[in-house]
C-alpha cells in the first residue's frame, strides 16, 4: 500500500521503545519475578550462573551483566532506559539467591558489578579456598589414633568421678587423635 510506505521500521521514541532494545522491558516483567530452578547457594553457582545467563540472554539482558551495555551518560536519552533495565536485573537477580548472599553485594551499584562480585567469590575456587573446604570436611587421616585417657578429657567430655558411685572396675578411655 501506498501509506506504508512513510511508516517507520522500528518505534520512534513517542511509540516507546523497540522490543529488539535491551532497553525494552516487557509489561508483564517485574523484580520480584523467579527466573531460575534454584536460587544460588554457597555449592550451586556453576549451574545458577549458566541457568541464569541463559534467562538474561533470552531477555536480551546480558550485555548489562557482561559489561557490553555500558551505562550511558546522565545527560543521554539512553540514561533513564538503562536506569530502569539495570534496577530490574538487579531485582531478578536477588529473587534469585540466598538472603545471606544478598546481604553480601547489595551495596553494589549495578547488575556488572553484582555479577563481578559473584564471579569472583563464587566462580574460582582458590587454592586458599580448597585448602579450607577440605579442612572443614574433616576427613580423619588414615593413620592410627592415639589413645591417651586422661582426667582433663573426663571433665572436657562432662565425665566426672564421683564418690557416690565408684568406678567398680570399669575403665572409661577417651581418644586423643593426633
Amino acid at each position: 500500500m501506498a501509506g506504508d510506505q512513510d511508516k517507520p521500521t522500528s518505534k520512534t521514541k513517542e511509540e516507546g521503545i523497540d522490543h529488539d532494545s535491551p532497553y525494552y522491558l516487557h509489561p508483564s516483567d517485574y523484580p520480584r519475578q523467579m527466573h531460575v530452578n534454584d536460587v544460588l547457594t554457597d555449592g550451586n553457582y556453576a549451574d545458577w550462573s549458566q541457568e541464569m545467563q541463559n534467562f538474561l540472554f533470552a531477555k536480551n539482558k546480558i550485555g548489562f551483566v557482561n559489561g557490553s551495555i555500558k551505562k550511558p551518560e546522565e545527560d543521554s536519552s539512553k540514561y533513564m532506559p538503562w536506569i530502569r533495565c539495570d534496577a530490574m536485573i538487579k531485582g531478578w537477580l536477588h529473587t534469585a539467591m540466598e538472603k545471606e548472599i544478598r546481604t553480601i553485594i547489595k551495596y553494589a551499584m549495578t547488575t556488572r558489578k553484582i555479577w563481578a562480585d559473584l564471579k569472583e567469590r563464587f566462580g574460582t575456587v582458590s587454592a586458599p579456598r580448597a585448602y579450607e573446604l577440605k579442612q572443614s570436611l574433616n576427613i580423619p587421616s588414615k593413620r592410627e589414633p592415639q589413645y591417651r585417657p586422661t582426667t582433663r578429657n573426663f571433665v572436657e567430655y562432662g565425665m566426672r568421678s564421683s564418690p557416690s558411685y565408684p568406678s567398680q572396675g570399669v575403665t572409661v578411655m577417651v581418644a586423643n587423635v593426633k
